[in-house]
């Protein structure tokens, strides 16, 4: 699964990563330390099976590269797409 996110990513898993707070937001303490390859830190680190939060679909639309879909993400995390979120996230889960 990770390799699959990797890949749909076009992220190089090899790659060394140091994971910082975005904002203001507080980095989680298990997230913290040194730099690691980016595909260990998925392994390892982050529930890539968990349901998302908004938060985390709004993020993914900031950096997103493509516009259409920029603008899909920005319409899934926002309060008028929450109908279509619990649709298509929750029940993709």
């Amino acid at each position: 699964m990770v390799d699959a996110l990797l890949s749909r990513l076009g992220a190089d898993g090899a790659r060394r990563v140091r994971v910082a707070s975005v904002g203001s937001g507080l980095l989680p303490q298990h997230l913290d330390g040194p730099a690691a390859e980016l595909r260990e830190i998925l392994l390892r680190k982050v529930d890539v099976t968990s349901i998302p939060k908004k938060a985390l679909v709004r993020l993914l639309a900031d950096h997103c590269a493509a516009p259409d879909e920029a603008d899909a993400l920005y319409r899934l995390s926002s309060i008028k797409g929450k109908d279509n979120f619990r649709k298509q996230v929750h029940s993709e889960s």
